[in-house]
């Protein structure tokens, strides 16, 4: 009888220590797996917010280039102009009198490249609407029917001297809750 009771305890102790055994493995693999998500989790965040950055980057150059597209256009212009007596200014229509939209410390206006526009913002930077992205072509601006995106841009136009400008492109956006700003700057001259 002795021997049965053994063996019946030895059944017992076996199969509880089967089921700790278990329990401490299955503990194990859920620690694993969390572990996984939680990593892919972070991954596609830093994705996301690498992919915003970069067309933050994008968006903020194509802001500077199309001011300077625009000082060329007014330099070309005034070439012609000079020819018949005229004058053309190379901040007219952005920056040169109290009219343009980006005339003025501390004034910020958008620039939409699609349609070759230049409006004002109604008060600071955050005033500035949000761009717009066609789906199709993959240009961004401010039509309407447009996809929404989550990023604002806002030029910035601080004249330095007669023939000197800084020009600024702000672009403003938000990723999982934050926001970020990207700031590109530089230095245009007048080249005539």
């Amino acid at each position: 009888m002795s021997k049965f009771i053994c063996q019946k305890n030895r059944r017992m102790w076996s199969f509880g220590f089967t089921l700790v055994e278990l329990l401490v493995a299955i503990s194990i693999l859920s620690i694993a797996i969390l572990a996984t998500f939680t990593a892919i989790s972070n991954n596609l965040r830093s994705s996301n917010f690498s992919q915003d950055q970069t067309t933050a980057y994008f968006l903020a150059d194509e802001g500077i280039e199309f001011v300077r597209n625009w000082r060329d256009t007014n330099g070309i212009a005034n070439t012609h102009a000079y020819a018949t007596g005229g004058n053309v200014l190379w901040l007219t229509g952005l920056a040169q009198a109290s009219g343009d939209p980006c005339y003025g410390t501390g004034k910020f206006c958008t620039v939409d490249v699609s349609q070759n526009l230049v409006s004002t913002c109604s008060s600071d930077a955050s005033s500035c609407p949000l761009l717009h992205r066609d789906t199709l072509s993959g240009l961004y601006g401010y039509t309407s029917s447009w996809s929404n995106t989550n990023f604002k841009r806002s030029i910035s136009i601080v004249v330095n001297s007669a023939t000197e400008v800084t020009v600024s492109s702000i672009i403003t956006w938000t990723t999982n809750g934050v926001t970020k700003t990207y700031t590109l700057s530089e230095v245009l001259e007048n080249w005539q």
